[in-house]
């Protein structure tokens, strides 16, 4: 392992596709990890991150698959995004078991989810699913089981799904072991917004529509203002019933 590694960015314009296999693996002091907007990577495979020190990564929106254990073990990594659009399909077994999260937002295009990925996260509180149909996940997969074996994850509270997909959800295999958590997810996606995080200034409205409640934060960061025409930008077809804000 780099002992000393703290930091890799990958400049604009890489080319970057592939993560291999335990390539940073057991680079304890890995705190931050930074790709280039418009980043071609596709793959993050197995263990490539495993017991790094990350605080939190953005992953690019080209990424499909992330492969077993890729952060598993990161017991400081706080944050996982996705950025808008992802075109993730694939999360492997344990893949960020034993992290650090505190919440997750799974994107869409998810098709499958293997045994233990977010097992035994202890600080885990929250997990957003924005696909309307489940997942593919084994049977008992133990997706969100924590340190007793058969219990979920003590401090989660909420697995927030599409409107009108909770009973998919309590019925599919592997996500009917949480059946008492899900709940509508009426809170609007991450996703939903342009967002400028350094000023924490909801831009622009790009969801749905319907009646859902603007996220305390978006990426991490607290939602400190709606700018100027942030929704009367929106789809002129979408109907925005009712809009609440938080505390």
């Amino acid at each position: 392992a780099c002992e000393e590694l703290a930091s890799v960015t990958f400049a604009e314009g890489s080319k970057l596709k592939n993560v291999g296999a335990m390539a940073f693996h057991n680079c304890g002091k890995l705190a931050s990890v930074t790709f280039p907007s418009g980043c071609p990577l596709a793959n993050i495979d197995a263990s490539a991150f495993k017991l790094c020190g990350l605080t939190s990564i953005a992953i690019p929106a080209g990424v499909t698959n992330i492969g077993e254990q890729a952060f598993e073990e990161c017991s400081s990594l706080a944050s996982a995004t996705f950025e808008p659009d992802s075109k993730l399909e694939f999360i492997g077994s344990s893949a960020f078991c034993e992290s650090g999260l505190t919440s997750v937002t799974i994107p869409a295009g998810v098709k499958r989810i293997e045994g233990y990925a977010f097992a035994e996260c202890g600080s885990l509180s929250e997990v957003t699913v924005l696909a309307t149909e489940p997942p593919m996940v084994p049977e008992h997969s133990n997706l969100f089981t924590g340190t007793v074996p058969g219990n979920p994850i003590a401090t989660l509270t909420a697995i927030k799904v599409p409107v009108g997909s909770v009973d998919k959800y309590k019925a599919a295999n592997g996500w009917r072991d949480y059946a008492n958590l899900f709940t509508d997810g009426s809170t609007a996606a991450e996703v939903d917004f342009e967002f400028d995080p350094t000023t924490g200034t909801i831009i622009d409205y790009k969801g749905e529509g319907g009646d859902f409640e603007i996220p305390a934060t978006i990426g991490g960061v607290d939602v400190k203002a709606i700018g100027d025409n942030a929704f009367s930008h929106s789809n002129p077809l979408l109907l925005i019933k009712s809009v609440t804000i938080p505390a």
